[in-house]
């Protein structure tokens, strides 16, 4: 997680953890780290606290508000090609009768809708970062069960699968991807239970 939301304490939110040696070394939004011992019980603590805040954060008015201003942006590009093409064609057909008014609004509207469309571009990662976990929180159930090589197919990450804590390096269109995976392999699959694909880092060392 990159980004807070309102009324949250930045300390409190982990951006990820990482492992050293025999310690998670755990990294707060607020740049702080955090050292604890490197247990099974202790990285489940830290993926589920992890799974709350990003659930609280996506089920906060701040996921719905960026969905508005995505709309929004997007009807207003619309909108500023409609009125570019407008102008591209009065000018052409009555270049010399187009009045000072007319050029004036028309002016000021495509400002308004270029510093909207700026506005946009600003906030497109945070956008794009709810988008993600939303997609994420909603596939994760699924994801149990899935071979690392059927549910990374197409996607370029050094990564050995998804969590919510490696969730940042892999973007928005990477997790459709893997959600399409994810949906074939289910909708094909006939040997769904003979699969184990464990997440924790912990059983990972251990079986290595």
């Amino acid at each position: 997680m990159k980004y807070g939301y309102e009324g949250a304490d930045l300390s409190e939110l982990i951006n990820n953890y990482k492992i050293e040696g025999d310690k998670i070394v755990i990294t707060y939004l607020d740049k702080s780290t955090f050292e604890v011992a490197f247990t099974e019980s202790t990285e489940k603590t830290l993926l589920e606290e992890m799974l709350k805040q990003a659930y609280d954060r996506n089920a906060s008015e701040e996921m719905c508000l960026a969905q508005k201003r995505k709309r929004r942006a997007t009807m207003l590009i619309v909108y500023e090609t409609i009125v570019g093409a407008l102008v591209g064609v009065l000018s052409f057909i009555n270049k010399d009768e187009l009045q000072t008014l007319d050029i004036l609004f028309l002016e000021a509207d495509a400002m308004f809708i270029t510093l909207n469309g700026i506005d946009y571009k600003i906030q497109k990662s945070e956008i794009e970062e709810l988008e993600k976990y939303d997609f994420y929180l909603n596939m994760r159930s699924k994801i149990v069960g899935v071979p690392n090589e059927i549910l990374l197919n197409g996607i370029k990450s050094d990564e050995r699968g998804i969590s919510i804590n490696n969730l940042d390096n892999f973007s928005l269109s990477d997790v459709k991807r893997i959600n399409q995976n994810i949906n074939r392999f289910h909708k094909y699959s006939q040997e769904n239970d003979q699969v184990t694909s464990p997440t924790l880092t912990y059983k990972n060392r251990k079986n290595q």
